[in-house]
């Protein structure tokens, strides 16, 4: 009903807007025609009127001008009197007025109004004789009125006419009745269509508002079935027409679609029902959406008592906190957060495994956050039984299991470990870069063997009988063995190692080596065990000298987890560990302990310094006695002069002179040529005009860096392969990454250490290098003479390994070999021979011409 009343008032609303504006369009348009005609009439009336009245002049002119010459004046005021008369007697000349007046003193020579011979003394007058010829408006007794002269050519008369406006416009009048009586009509009639066109449009809308009014009140199948026309009201309804299929499809998936809503929502109750685990889920201001029957169980409510409710309604505040605080991490991380709840129940208190994580809508925002927890009070009760069992047996078991660990079962196996890799150190048919690499696993087993043995002498230091034993020292050669020992370790972590040593360090020094190096090596191996990204560093100085002591510190820092400050007190003390559990595996405890003793028996005492998530710093200052150059000797070891192939050419680029001095002294001297710039803009200059074979550059410079040149030398098409070793004083793992990224082929710390820039220029320009002493390969015969063969179950490993072709694998089997039975001897060393120059074919040849041996002999 409300609705066809709204029908109704709007169709009267309509029928009076067009009667209205019907209305305003007549008085408009009645109104704008009058406007336009009485203009334009005007106009036409004027000018019409005035060429009429100028024809009548120029006749009158001409007439009274003969009339002039022929009899005289009064017989040419005569002729004026009789063309007045004429003129009078014409349609729209009755008020018209002909005067001839005579220049200068403006004698009336004829005038209907006035006598002849009088002088005129009317305000027009004389404007007409200073124009002479043209037309004038004045006003004459109260009446407008118009007038045309004109001047005779032989005499100096001025003769004109004159008529009033009224008489002059009478006939616009007459027209502008006429035209707007005609608009007037026509206008109506015009009304009469649009409110004839405004019934039959008000038909249509109301069919159009019937449709609407049903599709509003439910009746999803209403359509409009008369669109007669399509124009743009048909355009409409046939648009409301869609519109309402849309919707009745839509509801009706809608309807669909929450039926299955509901069905899933059933089904997911159900299941959550029947879990043992505590589930609910909450909206992001932690009110519950739902929960299971078992949430329902352990806190004792309805799901009518809880929807709706927080966490704060259940517990006090002291208990809700926790609960909400990790609720909401879990939202603002956006990922799942697992934490312990205590619940309190009718049997005392239980803890909670909570996982809590985010819900997602489909724009990918959190709307809600679930929890599923978890009744784990039996396993913490189990689990802290077992703890506490395990600690009280460890406690009784501490001494006599260590002890017996570093017994004789560990040094025979390591004192075969380090005589195996001594014969291979002289085998004379490794080079020098694999002499080299076993050097590591010397000094590493030396050291463990050493470790074990100070271990089982723990005892004597306790007893305070324990005693160092100093020999002469050159600390240079000492510190790069700690280093090369400890580099392996952390580049297995992809850390960055800094050896840091100062240039006034004493060459050779007094000490005792081994208890040096166990200290040093076990603060750097703490280090590197509690680091996992960033930089260790060693770091040597000369605090000061007096006489022939040098007081030196040795500081060990590192960026790894740090140490907590309630750990600090009990770091040193015997059979206890630092950090996180996951990191004890394989300590003994001992270590920190250990090294303290010692260096307090060096007349020191070592030093922490720990923030927790930044990284710690070791450090002991002990003074030991510096030794003269002279007084001891130092083995050479062989060096580099040289190298095989072409000579090659480097570019040094770094803004300090001495290091480019310090790499140009170093690299002239085994064939390289050198050449230099002082930043990245010279080094782009240089590399165009220079070609070089690799380029050296600092990171840090003037005028432009070396990342930034280093980028702009990887945009050149033909450097794009050419070796960068970037260099810089900062080492540290920020700086390296942005120099990989930049561009660069290696990163060094500087100043660099000379064996290792070496190694590096090795690797990145294939280069082998000629050495003071070479070892000579001994040739081997092409088949050669083989007494002993391995059995045949390691044979067959060795065939597969020579079908995958894998060369490293191969030589690791000849070590392994070799080990067993030194008879096997002739037989590897071909092997290894083969595997050097990446035979292959070869190889496996070799090795099927022994299986089939093999089987001859079974």
């Amino acid at each position: 009903m409300l609705m066809e009343q709204k029908t109704t008032g709007f169709q009267l609303k309509i029928m009076t807007r067009l009667n209205l504006l019907s209305i305003g369009i007549i008085l408009v348009m009645t109104a704008c025609v009058l406007g336009a005609g009485t203009v334009i009439i005007s106009s036409i009336l004027y000018r019409s009127q005035e060429q009429v009245l100028r024809l009548e002049l120029d006749n009158a002119k001409q007439q009274i001008i003969q009339t002039l010459n022929r009899s005289g004046v009064r017989a040419a005021s005569d002729m004026a009197a009789n063309l007045y008369e004429q003129m009078r007697h014409k349609e729209g000349l009755k008020t018209v007025r002909l005067f001839v007046l005579e220049n200068p003193d403006q004698r009336v020579i004829y005038h209907p109004m006035r006598p002849s011979g009088h002088r005129s003394t009317l305000e027009f007058v004389p404007r007409m004789f200073e124009q002479r010829d043209g037309s004038i408006e004045y006003v004459y007794q109260d009446m407008p009125s118009y007038a045309v002269f004109t001047t005779a050519p032989t005499v100096d008369w001025l003769i004109g006419i004159s008529i009033t406006k009224e008489e002059m416009f009478a006939r616009k009048y007459e027209f502008l009745r006429t035209v707007g009586g005609i608009t007037f009509i026509v206008l109506c009639l015009k009304a009469l269509l649009i409110h004839l066109f405004g019934r039959r449009l008000l038909a249509r809308i109301k069919a159009t508002l019937d449709c609407v009014r049903r599709i509003e009140n439910g009746d999803l199948t209403a359509r409009i079935t008369t669109i007669s026309r399509h124009d743009e009201l048909g355009l409409l309804q046939e648009g409301i027409n869609a519109m309402g299929a849309k919707i009745e499809a839509r509801t009706a998936a809608h309807l669909q679609a929450e039926h299955t809503l509901q069905e899933n929502r059933a089904l997911l109750q159900s299941i959550l029902d029947n879990s043992t685990a505590v589930i609910f889920v909450k909206d992001l201001e932690g009110r519950y959406l739902l929960v299971n029957r078992r949430f329902c169980e352990v806190h004792h409510v309805t799901q009518d008592d809880i929807l709706n409710k927080t966490v704060y309604d259940m517990f006090s505040i002291e208990q809700a906190a926790p609960i909400r605080a990790a609720e909401q991490q879990a939202i603002d991380n956006r990922s799942a957060v697992q934490v312990e709840d205590l619940i309190q129940q009718e049997d005392g208190l239980h803890t909670y495994l909570a996982v809590k994580y985010p819900l997602y809508d489909a724009n990918g925002k959190p709307y809600a956050v679930c929890g599923i927890s978890t009744d784990i009070t039996e396993h913490k009760r189990a689990e802290t039984d077992r703890q506490a069992r395990e600690t009280a047996e460890a406690a009784n078991r501490a001494k006599s299991e260590f002890l017996a660990t570093m017994s004789h079962e560990l040094r025979t196996p390591l004192n075969a470990i380090l005589g195996y890799a001594q014969l291979l150190q002289h085998d004379p048919e490794i080079s020098k870069k694999q002499a080299e690499c076993v050097e590591p696993i010397i000094h590493g087993g030396q050291h463990l063997l050493a470790l074990i043995n100070d271990l089982l002498d723990m005892a004597k230091i306790e007893a305070r009988k324990f005693e160092l034993y100093p020999t002469p020292l050159h600390l240079a050669s000492f510190l790069k063995t700690v280093g090369d020992i400890i580099r392996v370790r952390v580049e297995e972590k992809s850390l960055l190692f800094i050896m840091d040593t100062a240039a006034d360090l004493p060459a050779v020094i007094h000490a005792d080596e081994k208890r040096l190096r166990q200290v040093l090596l076990n603060l750097l191996g703490n280090a590197v065990k509690f680091t996992d990204r960033g930089e260790v560093t060693l770091r040597v100085r000369c605090l000061s000298r007096e006489k022939e002591t040098a007081h030196l510190r040795f500081e060990i820092t590192d960026t790894g987890i740090g140490i907590p400050a309630e750990q600090m007190g009990t770091l040193f003390q015997p059979f206890e560990q630092a950090g996180e559990l996951r990191r004890r595996v394989g300590g003994t405890g001992l270590g920190l302990s250990i090294s303290r003793q010692l260096v307090q028996l060096m007349g020191g005492d070592i030093h922490v310094e720990s923030l927790p998530g930044t990284g710690s710093r070791f450090w002991f200052d002990i003074g030991l006695t510096e030794i003269e150059t002279g007084q001891t000797c130092v083995p050479e070891e062989q060096t580099i002069c040289g190298y095989e192939g072409p000579r090659r050419k480097i570019l040094i680029v770094d803004d300090a002179a001495m290091y480019r001095l310090m790499f140009v002294n170093w690299l002239t001297a085994i064939g390289f040529d050198l050449c230099e710039a002082r930043n990245g803009l010279e080094a782009i200059e240089q590399i165009r005009l220079q070609q070089p074979d690799l380029v050296i550059m600092d990171m840090v410079m003037p005028t432009m860096s070396g990342q930034d040149a280093i980028r702009r030398i990887r945009q050149i098409p033909e450097m794009e392969s050419l070796p960068i070793i970037a260099t810089s004083s900062n080492a540290n793992r920020e700086e390296l990454d942005q120099s990989i990224l930049a561009g660069a082929s290696v990163f060094l710390a500087k100043p660099p250490d000379r064996d290792l820039l070496l190694d590096k220029l090795a690797e990145c320009l294939g280069l082998n290098w000629i050495r003071t002493s070479k070892l000579h390969e001994v040739s081997s015969p092409k088949h050669p003479v083989v007494e002993t063969l391995p059995p045949r179950s390691e044979i067959d490993v060795l065939h597969e390994l020579a079908r995958t072709g894998n060369m490293r694998a191969i030589r690791e089997w000849c070590d392994y070999i070799d080990a067993f039975d030194s008879r096997y001897a002739p037989f590897t060393d071909h092997l290894r021979q083969l595997a050097r120059n990446y035979q292959s074919r070869a190889l496996l040849e070799l090795v099927r011409e022994y299986l089939q041996k093999e089987s001859q002999h079974e």
